[in-house]
């Protein structure tokens, strides 16, 4: 969904991070509102978390670490 960008000396900043922010906020919304009480935003984080950790690739790591 999203291309490999580097962070650089140049460059803080990665359209990407701010796309994946808004994208997860947006899902985020959706599944609070429809399960109050199901803790999506703990249970999201631990899977998000799981799979940074024990994943070989470094850009699914980075953008589940971003999660």
């Amino acid at each position: 969904m999203w291309s490999y960008e580097d962070i650089t000396s140049k460059i803080h900043n990665i359209k990407s991070a701010e796309q994946l922010e808004h994208f997860l906020s947006y899902v985020l919304r959706v599944f609070v509102e429809s399960l109050p009480l199901a803790h999506i935003e703990q249970r999201w984080a631990q899977e998000a978390l799981h799979l940074a950790l024990s994943c070989s690739s470094r850009h699914y790591a980075g953008r589940s670490f971003q999660v």
